[in-house]
């Protein structure tokens, strides 16, 4: 788990030398994804945020860009009922969030002035932090739970569109810690 956090760390490190030294295009981007994963864990949700991302890329060629991608998505339920192993009903509220921060690299098979169609991998790692509270009726304790490990996310295609002065948006279409589907604004300077 070192060594992935290690090459996480070279990279991203990459990514704010290139920033700061190319001359090459670079690209804000704020979206929102889905589904939210938190909620398609715990299932029946009151609430539900997310997953909003924000990131960063710098493109190294006409074909090449890397960047950095924050992710954040949380759910919870107020009232849910379940039974203890006596067979006993209890009631608690619950919720979950994903803090998800990923670098990523993208491979445009299209490049336009337009408009570019691309693909990609992000790789990183996942906080996951879930709380338990017990209302009435069980004894079962209440817990709050931290963790975090391997996160990776794949874009099977995206598409950028260019709306003039550097505005932009986005749409993507990939597996992992973003969602099935994310779109969202985007800025593009040099």
């Amino acid at each position: 788990m070192k060594k992935i956090y290690l090459i996480l760390a070279l990279v991203s490190s990459t990514v704010i030398v290139n920033a700061q030294t190319a001359k090459n295009k670079m690209r804000i981007m704020v979206g929102y994804g889905l589904p939210n994963i938190p909620a398609a864990i715990i299932g029946d949700v009151d609430t539900k945020t997310g997953p909003y991302e924000i990131g960063y890329k710098v493109f190294l060629s006409d074909k090449f860009s890397i960047g950095l991608m924050y992710n954040y998505a949380s759910a919870s339920t107020k009232t849910a009922l379940d039974y203890d192993p006596n067979g006993n009903a209890y009631s608690y509220n619950f919720d979950v969030s994903f803090s998800t921060f990923l670098t990523q690299l993208d491979y445009a098979w299209v490049n336009k002035t337009s408009h570019n169609w691309y693909s990609g991998l992000s790789l990183g790692y996942a906080n996951v932090t879930a709380n338990l509270n017990v209302i009435t009726g069980s004894s079962n304790p209440t817990f709050t739970a931290a963790n975090s490990g391997f996160a990776y996310h794949l874009t099977l295609v995206g598409y950028h569109g260019t709306l003039g002065k550097g505005f932009g948006v986005y749409s993507e279409l990939g597996y992992g810690v973003n969602g099935i589907f994310n779109a969202g604004l985007s800025y593009s300077f040099n």
